[in-house]
């Protein structure tokens, strides 16, 4: 993991890559999200990434919202 020094992104070589956590695989930002933040208690919940970088895994920068409203504020 990197720190991007101008827009301090905690920054990982693989997007939605996975990380076992007591024996459970989890999406890498989804388990940084729910150490730092709160608990992810349901799939249909999504971390949005604010700072729109998928490489991203700063809790500072990602929201809990539902599925749509993630898609509603994606890029393209």
């Amino acid at each position: 993991m990197t720190l991007d020094p101008i827009t301090h992104c905690w920054l990982y070589h693989r997007p939605y890559s996975l990380i076992s956590h007591e024996g459970v695989y989890y999406l890498r930002h989804r388990l940084v999200y729910a150490l730092f933040v709160e608990p992810v208690h349901t799939i249909t919940w999504h971390c949005d990434h604010l700072c729109r970088n998928p490489y991203c895994m700063n809790p500072a920068h990602l929201e809990l919202v539902p599925l749509k409203i993630n898609y509603l504020r994606g890029v393209g």
